[in-house]
């Protein structure tokens, strides 16, 4: 068995998992838990489809116990070896503990994960004194330099996958999907790689590639595919920052099950 700790660090920044229930909702639209896009590069659909995907991968379970293909049967073996847990699945779905059944617990106790309201939803409902004067010209400065373009609907995103520059370590895909505005003081680092501890510095990266779409039309070269065009309508002045981070906050709340 190779010991855990010589693992690298996975090269994916880990998604929060706070109020993934509402993953790919959008407004005007029916919701369809079933079709809900998971990971980064939305490659699998549902937290059910997602809930097994960790459990088969060697980095994320840091050792080789067994190998991949053997990982979620040799998982249903270790939990059905427990009587209290063959209860409880029992009870549930009237069945023995299966892969199906696993993925389905996992997935119900991640829909409970949710956050509460925030200023932002308590300003959006009516009450104009629930965000500050600052989180307001935040606001107008979000939708005014483009943010809104990809961070839009309840969740402040379109769930739709971008091109935005950032390396990934490993792969040559450059699209990723839009996270979610929700909690960011409490889910850094931040982009699919980690790779920018704060805010700020997200603010700084997106005005470095509002200069590279400019500058070579579409920020492609012979290594990298173009930026989403989406960039060139993004304008982001240093006098918005300190606003647009106001207006970040009143989208978190601290007042959640932790």
């Amino acid at each position: 068995m190779t010991p855990s700790h010589i693992f690298p660090p996975l090269p994916r920044n880990t998604p929060t998992i706070l109020n993934v229930a509402f993953n790919g909702i959008q407004t005007g639209q029916t919701y369809q838990p079933a079709t809900a896009p998971m990971f980064w590069d939305n490659r699998v659909l549902s937290l059910e489809a997602q809930a097994l995907s960790p459990i088969r991968s060697r980095e994320e379970m840091r050792g080789d116990a067994c190998t991949e293909p053997q990982a979620v049967t040799q998982m249903v073996g270790r939990i059905a070896a427990v009587q209290a847990y063959r209860n409880l699945f029992a009870l549930a779905f009237k069945s023995d503990v299966s892969a199906e059944h696993v993925a389905r617990s996992l997935a119900a106790f991640q829909r409970t994960l949710t956050t509460p309201e925030t200023a932002f939803d308590r300003f959006m409902r009516g009450d104009t004194t629930a965000m500050t004067p600052l989180q307001q010209r935040g606001m107008q400065a979000f939708q005014r330099a483009g943010c809104a373009l990809c961070h839009n609907g309840p969740m402040l995103s379109d769930y739709k996958l971008h091109a935005l520059g950032v390396i990934d370590a490993t792969t040559t895909r450059q699209d990723f999907r839009t996270p979610t505005l929700r909690q960011l003081p409490h889910t850094a680092p931040y982009m699919h790689n980690g790779s920018f501890k704060t805010l700020e510095d997200v603010l700084q990266f997106y005005d470095l590639m509002m200069d590279a779409v400019s500058e070579t039309q579409d920020g492609a070269d012979q290594n990298h595919p173009p930026l989403d065009p989406l960039l060139r309508h993004l304008n982001l002045q240093p006098e918005d920052h300190e606003p647009i981070l106001g207006f970040l906050q009143a989208l978190s709340t601290d007042d959640y099950d932790r």
